[in-house]
């Protein structure tokens, strides 16, 4: 299969060849979003999003390449476009007493549930350097949330889950960090959790590959052109 150029333009939208032109974090989210790409008249195109019932996120823009780059400089430069894109709600479900991330941010959850392997199977974990230290009750709220979702996991699979508590507290207190970390690339920051959104101009635009080793459940959902 050729690969996909980010250059060629989209006149017949297809959102599975335009995901895979996206490289970087916040491409991938902002194709997670994409719904809907039509042209309308004198240069325009009408863009909409997925987004909650009661918010409806469709937009006439009027990019000056039709590539991926070229449609989101311009939904970046479109004022409405841009204010609906920097406040996304990132919970979706609520499972029990934990919030479920939105499918857009795939990655984010897969990005933490790698950390979490990591901190099991590693030699070395060390924690982030210059990083505000997290209080050891938040270190075990999270290493709590973990394990509830490792539990539900290994209830679906018939597997006996890992137990974070067992972790040796050095080790819990990284994947906190790491943990903390991610969610800040994404431009989930603990202020932003407060008020339950993010920006999408927040996700990291440099990132460009999961790290090595890393088992991406994202790419497995594409499927072959």
């Amino acid at each position: 299969m050729a690969e996909y150029n980010q250059q060629q333009t989209l006149n017949v939208p297809d959102i599975v060849k335009v995901r895979l032109a996206a490289k970087t974090l916040r491409q991938r989210v902002f194709t997670s979003l994409l719904l809907h790409i039509a042209p309308l008249p004198n240069g325009y195109q009408s863009i909409e999003f997925k987004a909650p019932a009661e918010e409806h996120l469709s937009f006439d823009i009027k990019p000056k390449s039709l590539t991926l780059r070229g449609i989101m400089a311009a939904c970046k430069a479109d004022k409405h476009c841009r204010r609906a894109l920097s406040s996304l709600p990132f919970i979706g479900r609520q499972l029990q007493v934990d919030p479920e991330l939105r499918k857009s941010l795939q990655d984010l959850a897969d990005l933490v549930a790698w950390e979490a392997s990591e901190a099991f199977r590693a030699a070395y974990y060390p924690g982030i350097m210059d990083m505000e230290p997290i209080d050891p009750d938040h270190v075990r709220a999270v290493m709590n949330g973990l394990q509830r979702e490792m539990d539900r996991e290994g209830n679906r699979v018939q597997r006996a889950p890992a137990v974070f508590s067992e972790l040796p507290w050095e080790r819990q207190v990284a994947l906190a960090e790491r943990r903390r970390y991610w969610y800040g690339i994404f431009g989930i920051t603990p202020k932003a959790w407060k008020t339950g959104r993010f920006s999408l101009w927040d996700v990291s635009n440099k990132i460009t590959y999961p790290p090595d080793d890393y088992y991406c459940r994202w790419d497995k959902r594409i499927p072959v052109i």
